[in-house]
């Protein structure tokens, strides 16, 4: 609303109290009307400056209660004087971390991890022998599989128990397979943890693998480590340093670190089942991240040999080779030989060196695996037919099976 000023005496007054003061001089007194809408927007403006008021109040003291709250709770960077080195995290957190696979793994199969030594010294001195190997209790009563070149030339052999301090234990050897390098053993003790053998013919090219071993004696007993199947089915070839005969080993290939001493541990699948005995014998010919383990089921079938008291008789066909590629002018694809065995049947049938096997029973052969897989299903005592090259000319001779020396 517009409003209108007039001079006055005392200075310039608005008209409409100028026709105040009119109506006051008539009594003789002089008196001003109030303004009942500049009161009422008085009074709304205090009251909004006192909710302002209040609720900065508040928010201050609220904010200081709940700082130090937070400071009385909040776990704070801690200092070590005078250096001033970081100790901690500055927040809490949880210190309890869920199990995973290698865990359960690790607590269900180390107890029957045990180490062995060829001298009782090696458990209770500084001194670690380079015989010092790891078996597997695979019997609570006693009974502990391992590699043979683990006891091998032993005159007495020794074993710890995981976790024990006590006196170790002194073992009797209850039978070997140099062939397959595995030996069993028993000690005198009952009730002892045993682990659980699963089926290496069920692992798969990738799956998960974990060792268990007593690498460099007692002080690392029970070491873990972990990795994949890098290939399943392999086949090695071993020296035998007794008998100088190369064996062939089936087994399984690994990048889990192998090191000296767990020789005869476990290969481990996640389920904690042992699916392979590793092998340094075969594992250390060969550069870093590459290690073997033999065929748990390998190692079963040795075992019931052992305690049946019979030997494992495996069938040989009599000479070592290779593959050979494109020879000759007509290409002619086999196994080239480079050694007859003496005595086999291949050396009886007049198998000579760089020969070359093209058929066995009428089945091409085409590569020095095609061969071996064929010569694990041969049986002793029966004949084979096999198409041979030799210098350019195809013949046929009849090869008999023998038990592999």
């Amino acid at each position: 609303m517009n409003r209108t000023y007039t001079e006055h005496r005392e200075g310039y007054i608005d008209v409409e109290e100028q026709d105040n003061l009119r109506m006051s001089n008539c009594s003789g007194a002089i008196k001003f009307r109030n303004n009942k809408r500049k009161s009422k927007l008085k009074a709304v403006l205090k009251g909004i400056t006192f909710v302002f008021i209040a609720s900065v109040s508040g928010g201050v003291t609220a904010a200081i209660i709940v700082d130090t709250k937070a400071e009385s709770s909040v776990v704070g960077p801690t200092y070590n004087s005078p250096g001033s080195i970081y100790l901690s995290d500055p927040y809490p957190v949880s210190s309890v971390i869920p199990k995973n696979s290698v865990n359960n793994v690790a607590e269900t199969v180390t107890p029957a991890v045990v180490g062995i030594s060829h001298n009782a010294d090696d458990f209770s001195g500084n001194t670690t022998s380079k015989f010092s190997g790891s078996g597997v209790v695979f019997d609570s009563n006693g009974y502990i599989v391992t590699n043979y070149h683990v006891i091998q030339g032993a005159e007495k052999i020794m074993v710890k128990l995981p976790f024990n301090t006590a006196t170790p234990y002194e073992a009797k050897v209850v039978g070997v397979d140099k062939t397959w390098d595995i030996a069993v053993i028993k000690i005198d003790a009952k009730g002892l943890p045993a682990a659980r053998f699963g089926q290496s013919s069920k692992v798969r090219q990738g799956d998960m693998a974990i060792a268990i071993g007593n690498p460099l004696g007692e002080e690392y007993g029970g070491t873990v480590t972990t990795g994949v199947v890098s290939a399943t089915g392999r086949k090695l070839k071993v020296k035998n340093d007794e008998t100088g005969q190369e064996m062939i080993y089936k087994v399984l290939q690994t990048d889990a670190p192998i090191y000296p001493g767990s020789s005869g541990g476990p290969l481990c699948n996640e389920a904690g089942e042992v699916i392979g005995l590793v092998s340094l014998n075969a594992s250390q010919s060969f550069v870093n991240g590459m290690g073997f383990a033999i065929s748990i089921d390998e190692v079963k079938k040795v075992i019931q040999a052992i305690q049946e008291n019979r030997e494992i008789e495996r069938p040989s066909f009599g000479i070592e080779g290779g593959t050979a590629e494109n020879v000759g002018e007509n290409g002619v694809n086999g196994v080239y030989v480079t050694n007859v065995l003496d005595g086999s049947g291949a050396d009886a049938a007049g198998i000579k060196y760089m020969d070359i096997i093209l058929e066995v029973n009428g089945k091409k052969i085409n590569t020095k695996e095609d061969f071996e897989n064929l010569e694990e299903n041969f049986q002793i005592g029966t004949i084979v037919k096999c198409k041979v090259w030799r210098d350019g000319t195809t013949f046929e001779v009849d090869v008999k099976i023998t038990k592999l020396q």
